[in-house]
């Protein structure tokens, strides 16, 4: 082949990969590595003079055990009227297309916290958008002394329900940090927002990454979100943690991680 051709095939087949749709996450930054979006309340809260609007970018990768911050904004919002914009700069050589990232925030007063978003919500990777509009909700500050008993928490599912599980999909639930749920379903990662009062639990706006499985997985994926979702009580019987779904004779079982 003469150098003329070879040149040719030189400069079209970055082309002809690009086009391809096989391949996906080839440039998950794009040309602007921010994240942007708004952060929104419905409860009637009257923010304090010093109040903070945190923003946070982890990555939230299922095997890294300690969430790993990539960025992190603050806006002053005491007095300012919401929907609350935001933007938060990262450096694209911290991103790696194969990861997962999350964003959540949350609205401080000193050392208090008086809204969160819960979450991690997905942005950037895995063909999620670098745009987000988050919905915050009041931080009970009554509940805030009955968490500690489940944040910091892990565990892994051994009965959902009297359903058992599946073999070799091993389905998890972990507390990170207050307000935050997260866990594997034993074929997708999930993530949500949780809040405790005494012995009663809620878990809400549970999101998943979109892996399949093979159909008894993906049918305990559905059982065990859908049971979380309907959490209404819990209780710690040494290293066995039991939530009781409303609805369900039998609660979901789990052992300490």
């Amino acid at each position: 082949m003469s150098a003329l051709p070879r040149l040719a095939v030189a400069l079209l087949l970055p082309l002809i990969v690009s086009g391809c749709g096989a391949v996906r996450y080839i440039n998950p930054v794009g040309d602007d590595p921010v994240v942007r979006g708004t952060a929104s309340y419905r409860e009637r809260v009257a923010l304090p003079a010093d109040a903070m609007l945190v923003v946070t970018l982890s990555d939230t990768t299922p095997v890294i055990m300690n969430t790993r911050i990539i960025a992190e904004a603050v806006f002053r919002v005491g007095g300012a009227q919401q929907p609350f914009s935001f933007e938060v700069p990262f450096d694209r050589a911290r991103i790696d297309r194969d990861h997962y990232y999350g964003l959540r925030a949350a609205i401080r007063s000193g050392e208090r916290v008086l809204l969160d978003s819960g979450g991690p919500y997905p942005v950037i990777t895995r063909d999620n958008p670098k745009r987000v509009d988050l919905q915050l909700l009041r931080v009970d500050s009554d509940a805030v002394t009955t968490v500690p008993a489940l944040v910091g928490s892990a565990w892994r599912l051994e009965d959902l329900g009297g359903a058992g599980v599946v073999d070799r999909a091993e389905a998890t639930l972990e507390f990170p940090q207050i307000g935050s749920v997260a866990g594997q379903t034993g074929c997708n990662r999930f993530f949500g927002y949780f809040e405790t009062s005494g012995a009663s639990l809620t878990i809400a706006r549970l999101g998943s990454t979109k892996k399949m499985c093979p159909p008894a997985v993906m049918d305990q994926e559905a059982k065990y979100l859908r049971a979380l979702g309907r959490a209404e009580r819990f209780s710690i019987e040494g290293a066995t943690l039991l939530v009781y779904p409303q609805g369900q004779d039998r609660p979901l079982r789990f052992v300490r991680k």
